[in-house]
């Protein structure tokens, strides 16, 4: 006869303990089955008898343990077989039908221990038979015509949502739907932006970014920052041999001045412009020129110092920073710098290496487009590229 009633067994793990008791009846150490849960993960695995546990008596005795926040279930498991053979007319052997219905009573407190783990409507309820859909990702199940189906509903159309979304799409107005989405002010702000120029506005851009953003073409893109038509015309030269004549006839101007304005001598006499001395001077119809070949290191004793962080970027290899007049009154600039703050000046050059009106050059940053200009006060500015490494390597300009 089964008395009492049938709980599974439940225990803490600690990290020591192997042996756990076992509180039900049962009848063959087969129709015992235990788990391990993590309550951690909610993930649980079941062992095996006898390479994982053991029966010995009332108690189960375990192989390995597991540490606290795990917990050991030992459940009663009897397979829905028939062991005896019941004929008609014959005897019926009390010990055998006493354990067959015993065996009977404990598979429904098995059924039942199971059914009380299963989602169950109330004893009120009048449904019954209900029809479940297929499980599928992303869905819920929804009551449809006295049937669970899969479906995502909001309010009384077919989405489901989290309270967040459905706070968000009850919004009355642009402004709460902002508001319930987190959206911070200085975005709202983006949002509501009325077109690009109040949008570029917003996002801090100065007039001249925006001005450059707003350029109908390549052209007037140039022109706001500030290049040359000569500068243009070589940007837009179609190929090199182009290019090569837009840079030829600056030379034949160079010559042009050269051989007008000063006189080289001839011959055994003529003087190259990398051989002119310093503090050497020649006359021309603009003025007296003294002639400065020796390049002036910035950061050298005596010499501009460099400013906002800005430094040589490794002067073992490639040029330092450094400029020159040349006996024409051409200004040189040369070296590839560094690290500093962008925009921001480099160096400042002294009086009498200054343009007359403010300059701005094309140049390489760090594999991708840079700009320097040079202003009335002599400051060599960084305006766009990347400190990562800048070059000034073929400025050049008139002393004003």
């Amino acid at each position: 006869m089964v008395t009492g009633t049938y709980t599974p067994d439940r225990y803490n793990t600690n990290g020591a303990q192997t042996e756990f008791d076992i509180t039900f009846e049962f009848k063959s150490e087969d129709h015992i089955h235990v788990w391990v849960r993590n309550k951690t993960t909610n993930t649980e695995s079941e062992l095996s008898n006898p390479t994982d546990f053991s029966v010995s008596g009332a108690k189960i005795v375990t192989v390995d343990t597991w540490p606290a926040g795990y917990e050991l279930i030992i459940k009663l498991i009897l397979e829905p077989n028939q062991n005896t053979d019941y004929i008609r007319n014959d005897n019926l052997p009390s010990e055998k039908v006493e354990i067959d219905f015993d065996k009977v009573v404990r598979m429904i407190r098995q059924i039942k221990e199971t059914l009380s783990r299963i989602p169950q409507l109330k004893q009120s309820s009048e449904h019954s038979d209900i029809e479940l859909d297929d499980p599928e990702d992303g869905y819920s199940l929804v009551w449809d015509g006295g049937k669970l189906k899969n479906a995502r509903q909001f309010g009384s159309g077919s989405y489901v949502i989290q309270v967040f979304m459905e706070t968000f799409f009850e919004s009355s107005d642009i402004a709460d739907a902002q508001g319930n989405l987190g959206i911070a002010d200085f975005v709202k702000t983006l949002l509501n932006d009325a077109d690009a120029d109040a949008f570029l506005t917003t996002l801090g851009f100065t007039a001249f970014v925006r001005t450059l953003i707003d350029d109908a073409n390549a052209g007037d893109f140039l022109t706001t920052l500030g290049f040359s038509a000569y500068i243009k015309t070589l940007i837009n030269d179609a190929d090199a041999a182009t290019a090569r004549a837009t840079l030829g006839a600056l030379q034949d101007a160079i010559n042009a001045i050269k051989s007008s304005h000063i006189d080289w001598g001839s011959g055994a006499d003529q003087i190259d412009l990398d051989e002119v001395p310093d503090g050497a001077t020649y006359k021309r119809p603009l003025g007296v020129v003294t002639a400065d070949t020796a390049w002036h290191e910035v950061g050298a004793g005596g010499e501009p110092a460099f400013e906002n962080s800005w430094a040589n970027y490794n002067s073992s290899t490639f040029a330092t920073a450094a400029f020159r007049k040349d006996a024409l009154g051409f200004i040189h600039i040369k070296g590839m710098v560094r690290s500093g703050s962008l925009p921001g000046t480099i160096f400042t050059l002294p009086a009498g290496s200054r343009p007359a009106k403010p300059v701005y050059f094309a140049v390489a940053s760090y594999d991708a487009y840079g700009q320097v200009s040079i202003g009335l006060d002599g400051p060599v500015q960084a305006g766009v590229g990347n400190n990562g490494w800048l070059s000034l390597n073929g400025i050049t300009f008139y002393a004003g």
